[in-house]
């Protein structure tokens, strides 16, 4: 009985402190996605994704040194997890930055396509004008 209660005891605590991580991570996940989702390189991201990712294992990390329970089993599983966590979040925001990516490619592409198209009206209907002038005289 002692024991199935420690193990409980040990698998709320070991819980709370996974939980405190994916929350400091997703905050700071937000943080990037509002300043530098588009700015950034890919490579510059990656680079921010992974010392998000080890500031968060830190939370993590000095969570289990308040309790006994840090380096057990149960804390590594939890770690583990973690990081299969972390690394489905990574993954999930680059897809998101290249998609934003290709939509702010094709929304400049449209743009230009409608200032070239205008400039071009414009052009023909000069050349237009121009040649009815040249007919009158």
């Amino acid at each position: 009985m002692q024991e199935i209660k420690l193990k409980l005891e040990q698998e709320t605590i070991v819980s709370q402190a996974f939980t405190k991580a994916q929350h400091c991570y997703s905050e700071k996940l937000e943080e990037v996605i509002q300043e530098h989702l588009l700015g950034e390189t890919e490579e510059d991201l990656q680079q921010t994704l992974e010392e998000i990712k080890d500031l968060t294992l830190d939370v993590f990390y000095r969570e289990g040194r308040h309790h006994k329970y840090g380096g057990s089993e149960i804390w590594r599983k939890y770690e583990d997890m973690f990081k299969e966590w972390s690394k489905t979040k990574e993954k999930d925001m680059l897809k998101e930055r290249r998609h934003a990516k290709e939509m702010q490619e094709i929304r400049l592409k449209r743009e230009q396509e409608t200032i070239v198209s205008q400039a071009f009206t414009k052009a023909q209907n000069y050349y237009n004008e121009q040649l009815e002038e040249v007919v009158k005289h």
